[in-house]
């Protein structure tokens, strides 16, 4: 028998319907932590602070001219 956290499998056992979800969950926060990682690393890069300045200029002059 075997152990994996809480969740316990006996072998050659189907898992348990809590451990597809639990799969699915791990997968999805792996694949948002790398676009989060890339998203970062590319907005440290001087070519895209100074756009992402500028949008943020862009963004602040609109919101002036609402008020």
């Amino acid at each position: 028998m075997g152990a994996l956290g809480w969740l316990v499998v006996a072998p050659g056992a189907p898992p348990r319907s809590g451990y597809r979800p639990v799969m699915r969950k791990l997968i999805r926060l792996a694949a948002l932590f790398g676009i989060a990682k890339k998203v970062y690393q590319e907005a440290q890069r001087p070519e895209n602070q100074a756009r992402l300045r500028a949008a943020a200029d862009k963004i602040r002059q609109r919101q002036a001219a609402r008020r």
